[in-house]
């Protein structure tokens, strides 16, 4: 709900609830795409049942990508070190971090993504113990929807999209709707079909890279531009589970 993790109960999640999800194979990730709200959970376990684990995005590094506490539901701000409690979770220490995904993929122009880390450690006053975990993060560029205008079609969009997709840059994917009608008659479903690709490019992502991905950026053009306008402003799939709501 606004970003906030809840578990099935509708309640916000909690260690426990973290720990159950870790279990299911099908909910692990390895990284995320530079989407500006894509989550992850990093999630470390100690035998101590109490004290603090600090994580730590690793410098220098080329992300924009930072860590929130597991009830912050927030898309913007975040920390680049941040410290949790250590909770009791059936007889282990657990601490759990919220990986947002920063809004821009900073590496260079001819790479497709690329791999930081994030330390956990657990405390000893101020400073990390020798009790430390590290995490490999890959960070991938963005999908990419192209929407045609009005009486044209999406092989307008074959030589860009050669381009994006080149040495794997990006996932692909140009819609097409009727382009001989209106704005009444054109926005309301293509509104629907921009949603079911951006769902497509993100799905494949998931499987194909195993990683956590939300939204696409969105190229298009005269009608193209008004049919991204019309997803944005009046579908109800903007706005879902799927991108937890925002």
């Amino acid at each position: 709900e606004n970003g906030t993790p809840r578990n099935q109960s509708d309640v916000q999640i909690s260690e426990p609830d973290v720990e159950n999800a870790l279990k299911n194979e099908s909910f692990r990730r390895s990284g995320l795409v530079a989407d500006g709200n894509a989550r992850l959970f990093i999630s470390a376990k100690t035998t101590d049942l109490t004290g603090t684990v600090r994580f730590t995005i690793e410098q220098p590094t080329r992300t924009n990508a930072r860590l929130h506490f597991l009830n912050d539901g927030s898309n913007s701000g975040g920390n680049v070190s941040l410290e949790v409690s250590i909770t009791n979770s059936n007889g282990m220490g657990q601490a759990t971090a919220i990986l947002l995904a920063g809004e821009q993929f900073l590496e260079a122009p001819n790479v497709p993504d690329l791999t930081f880390q994030v330390k956990a450690c657990v405390l000893d006053g101020n400073n990390c113990s020798e009790k430390v975990a590290t995490f490999p993060i890959k960070e991938r560029r963005a999908p990419v929807v192209l929407i045609h205008g009005l009486w044209s079609e999406p092989k307008t969009f074959n030589e860009l999209s050669k381009v994006l997709s080149q040495n794997n840059l990006h996932e692909v994917k140009a819609i097409d709707y009727p382009n001989w009608q209106g704005p009444d008659e054109v926005m309301p479903p293509s509104g629907r079909r921009l949603s079911s690709a951006i769902n497509q490019l993100c799905d494949g992502i998931i499987q194909n890279h195993k990683l956590a991905c939300t939204r696409a950026d969105l190229i298009g053009y005269s009608m193209g531009g008004l049919v991204a306008r019309e997803y944005i402003q009046y579908n109800e799939n903007y706005e879902s589970e799927n991108n937890y709501f925002q």
